[in-house]
């Protein structure tokens, strides 16, 4: 009998067995992972901000030989002084990421600048050889009207945000103006404006908010050099004679900007609970 009653409860877990294994399973949902932003892809952007120029600015005077510091030259202090206004611009750029988190690239822009400053003498001048030119006036300065910059690009990612620095050569356009009258007599008048490359080096950071939106803020130092504009005298009473001013042209610049990345950006994620069962 025992042995008759365990057969017929072993024929009863097979069968419940197989009945649970034809039923059909819960379904699960899906976990649904968030794609990574990556900074890959091309940009454009605009930007604003300010700007300061620095300029170092020490007279110059030269003999008819082309002696620096002949009797006859005016000597003036050198001055330092800075100026400062506002710049707007617009930029483009390529930016590679890596799995690491490493992030390369470069980028280009160009920005309006209303940068300038002037300076001016006014007094008893005396000379290299112990004279002196009484009711004398000197008026220096130079004025940056545009700056690109040609950058590289090297920061490290996270998620959405990105540090880098970057580096590269600058050109902007510069004019110097310098006069020089000496005891009454307007002598020298220099003017001269050119195209002029230099470096630029900096840093800033950028956040992603929206699939294709980001908003950054840049710090920039540019030195575009120095160079030196002389004038022959307007009459004849330093003949051979040369005057004028060297002045050096840098600064800083201080960037807000928003960048538009092309591409398909950041998918959108489905709602919570939208994922169907798994097949």
């Amino acid at each position: 009998m025992h042995r008759t009653l365990g057969s017929g409860l072993l024929l009863v877990l097979l069968s419940q067995t197989a009945v649970a294994a034809d039923l059909p399973r819960a379904a699960k949902p899906d976990r649904v992972v968030p794609p990574l932003f990556t900074w890959t892809g091309a940009y454009a952007g605009l930007f604003a901000g300010y700007g300061a120029l620095d300029r170092a600015t020490q007279f110059v005077c030269t003999g008819p030989g082309g002696q620096p510091g002949a009797r006859s030259c005016p000597i003036l202090p050198g001055k330092q002084a800075s100026d400062d206004g506002f710049v707007a611009g617009g930029e483009l750029g390529y930016t590679w990421q890596l799995e690491s988190g490493l992030v390369a690239g470069g980028a280009a822009d160009y920005q309006f600048t209303r940068l300038w400053g002037y300076d001016r003498w006014r007094g008893t001048f005396p000379t290299e050889g112990g004279g002196r030119y009484p009711r004398s006036v000197a008026h220096s300065g130079q004025r940056l009207d545009d700056l690109t910059t040609l950058r590289g690009k090297v920061g490290f990612a996270v998620d959405r945000t990105l540090v880098y620095a970057t580096g590269g050569l600058a050109m902007g356009n510069v004019r110097i103006d310098n006069n020089l009258t000496l005891s009454g007599f307007p002598l020298f008048d220099g003017r001269h404006g050119e195209m002029r490359l230099g470096y630029v080096a900096g840093a800033g950071i950028e956040h992603a908010f929206s699939e294709h939106l980001s908003v950054k803020v840049e710090g920039l130092y540019y030195d575009l050099g120095s160079r030196a504009v002389l004038a022959a005298p307007s009459y004849p009473l330093l003949t051979g004679y040369r005057a004028g001013t060297r002045i050096a042209t840098d600064g800083f610049l201080t960037r807000v900007g928003l960048n538009y990345r092309f591409g398909a950006g950041l998918p959108d994620l489905p709602p919570a609970g939208a994922a169907g069962p798994a097949t």
